[in-house]
């Protein structure tokens, strides 16, 4: 069944986008460290935090995705489709 040989990959992916949930708590090091790049106002700091949060969701919805299959099915198909 493909929903077995999915959802391991699915997990690892999910928790390591998940993991970015560190880009809230310290932005201007996650940032220096992932892009070498440091944010320089409280705009970037707060956009940096905001897609922090933003990626944190998805990366949440995706293992979430992975306990129940009727999402995972919508989702496949979403995906498939497009």
């Amino acid at each position: 069944m493909m929903h077995t040989d999915v959802v391991p990959v699915l997990v690892i992916s999910g928790v390591a986008t998940a993991g970015v949930l560190v880009l809230t708590v310290a932005p201007r090091q996650v940032c220096h460290a992932l892009f070498r790049v440091e944010p320089a106002d409280w705009l970037s700091v707060f956009f940096a935090r905001y897609l922090g949060l933003l990626v944190f969701a998805i990366g949440s919805l995706v293992v979430y995705s992975c306990s129940i299959v009727r999402i995972f099915c919508a989702g496949l198909a979403a995906v498939c489709s497009a």
